[in-house]
């Protein structure tokens, strides 16, 4: 498991910046980022929560002294997040998206459009179990083989991922500081690979 942490955490990056990809069909379809979160946030709960209680029921327990972590990952780091990045990723290209609160969605809306049809159902689990489910899984896994630093410079493909995503799919130019960029990053990773085949 050790030797797969560092390709986990690459692998979760590399689904969070295939956000864009679904972010954009789902604005074809006429739904805005806070209606996006709510597909992300709501369907996510559902699944997590059907395999925690067939799972391990006890992990659905909160401790009161803890509901501020909870509340401050779920509002800061999962909503306001998401709100910013799907925003961005409507208003600009990808690449720079990349780098650069349910109740306020039209839910009747979200629920229409992302139930239509089973083309966009499918869609919206795909959304989910790629860029969120299986991403934060395969992060938090890699995660107890590595130190965060390590698991932060991995995970920073993301952006990378995203760039790449956006020429190929969308035929977007890259200037030459997002091309800089790609290459810092992807150095920074093989750097960071080989320090630890080194300690080893």
């Amino acid at each position: 498991m050790k030797k797969l942490a560092s390709g986990m955490v690459i692998l979760a990056g590399i689904l969070w910046g295939s956000m864009g990809i679904f972010v954009r069909k789902f604005k074809e379809c006429g739904l805005g980022s806070l209606d996006n979160i709510a597909i992300r946030a709501i369907t996510t709960m559902c699944i997590l929560f059907l395999f925690l209680l067939f799972y391990n029921r006890s992990l659905l327990r909160i401790k009161l002294r803890d509901l501020w972590c909870f509340l401050g990952t779920g509002l800061l780091s999962i909503v306001f997040f998401n709100y910013c990045y799907f925003r961005a990723i409507t208003m600009t290209s990808l690449s720079v998206a990349a780098i650069g609160v349910i109740p306020l969605c039209n839910f009747e809306k979200v629920i229409k459009v992302s139930c239509a049809s089973i083309n966009m159902i499918g869609w919206s689990l795909l959304f989910v179990f790629f860029s969120t489910v299986l991403a934060f899984c395969l992060y938090t896994a890699g995660l107890k083989n590595l130190n965060n630093g390590k698991a932060s410079i991995l995970a920073s493909v993301e952006p990378v991922a995203a760039t790449l995503i956006s020429v190929i799919l969308y035929k977007e130019t890259l200037s030459a500081g997002e091309i800089f960029g790609v290459i810092l990053v992807m150095v920074a990773i093989v750097m960071c690979n080989l320090t630890n085949k080194d300690k080893k």
